[in-house]
């Protein structure tokens, strides 16, 4: 069965494999290694986020992450209402106000520990890092100096350790995800995309690929990974203000009154689609923000959206301002970014029109 996408003279063609493996769809995606865990989803309510330095000893001296505490607190909470590069107002945004970020309750900002041992006691044979170790004394030593992990508000903790360590790899990603409440960064690491995309796999979402890379390529949102090497540095955006693409939008259900789902056995199906920026803005009430094309009898759906570069997502780096067709499996194991089409409209017409939409024909033949 081939699925047919057309938008006036844009036409898409998605095969669909009835000898589909579930498991090329989910590869490594329920494998042992920690940045494929799977937790449970959290769509709504608050997250509580603490921040927390860890000194270590090396070489008979102190080590800690040299990122001012100044800087570590607004990169995450703001310091100001206006604020618009936090992980606080990323959250607001895209989830538009059903899952938003609050600061630990205690009076520190910024938590300090101090490990004990040394960092080579944290190294095992073969240069694997202890985490068990790592994280049973990070608890321990929270409880006794701090009253972060008794504070009920807290439900993530972002620990920064200094980057003379060199815990862990230097692939771009966070250091480490294990943990349901540990998220591990380094002044390496320590950027907004990388503190959303550790929040994101702590919420329960997981990776997302493309065609450049099947298990972390997709750069459309925070999932994937940071940039799309394909293209040249100078078209890429700067900055990290992005949100989720389409099947783990789907997924968090933040857009739910604003989605179709379809079925495209029985007859071909129409609809109009816009941007997660214009989400709040009126509209027709037939104009959704993201399309379902369900397949009953595979393992996955097809899931579209269109990926505007405007306001809190105007910092996404692949797939820009174009109509995103993403592939999820059922269990949302995996997202896979199939293919884009562009549509070209103009500024004006974007930015004074609220009702303009994108008209498409989903058929099957």
């Amino acid at each position: 069965m081939v699925l047919e996408l057309i938008s006036n003279t844009f036409l898409a063609a998605l095969s669909v494999d009835s000898d589909y493996d579930e498991r090329n769809l989910a590869t490594q995606a329920i494998s042992s290694n920690a940045r494929e865990r799977q937790w449970p989803l959290v769509n709504e309510g608050v997250l509580g986020i603490a921040i927390v330095k860890v000194v270590m000893r090396r070489n008979g001296a102190s080590v800690v992450s040299r990122l001012y505490d100044e800087q570590l607190y607004t990169d995450v909470h703001g310091y100001y209402e206006e604020d618009s590069n936090t992980v606080a107002s990323q959250f607001n945004s895209c989830s538009f106000g059903n899952l938003t970020v609050e600061a630990d309750s205690t009076n520190r900002i910024i938590h300090e520990v101090n490990l004990p041992g040394t960092v080579d006691d944290y190294i095992a044979p073969g240069g694997a890092v202890r985490w068990d170790l790592f994280y049973s004394n990070i608890e321990e030593e929270l409880d006794q100096t701090t009253n972060v992990t008794m504070n009920s508000n807290i439900t993530n903790i972002i620990v920064v350790v200094p980057i003379d360590v060199q815990l862990g790899n230097r692939d771009g990603m966070p250091i480490d995800v294990m943990s349901k409440k540990y998220l591990i960064l380094d002044d390496f690491s320590w950027n907004l995309f990388n503190l959303m995309h550790g929040l994101g796999r702590q919420i329960g979402l997981s990776l997302s690929g493309d065609v450049n890379q099947e298990t972390y390529g997709d750069a459309s949102g925070y999932m994937g990974r940071q940039a799309n090497p394909s293209l040249p540095p100078l078209s890429q955006p700067l900055g990290f203000r992005r949100c989720f693409n389409a099947a783990k939008s789907w997924q968090l259900g933040w857009h739910s009154d604003k989605s179709v789902e379809l079925d495209l056995t029985a007859k071909a199906e129409s609809f109009k689609i816009s941007s997660v920026y214009n989400y709040n803005f009126p509209r027709e009430s037939s104009i959704v923000t993201i399309a379902k094309i369900k397949l009953p009898q595979m393992p996955y759906d097809y899931y579209i959206m269109y990926n505007r570069a405007k306001e809190f997502n105007e910092r996404t780096s692949d797939y820009i301002n174009g109509l995103t067709i993403v592939k999820g499996a059922k269990n949302f194991l995996s997202s896979f970014v199939e293919r884009a089409l562009y549509i070209y409209l103009t500024v004006w017409y974007n930015d004074l029109m609220f009702n303009w939409a994108i008209e498409m024909v989903c058929q099957s033949t």
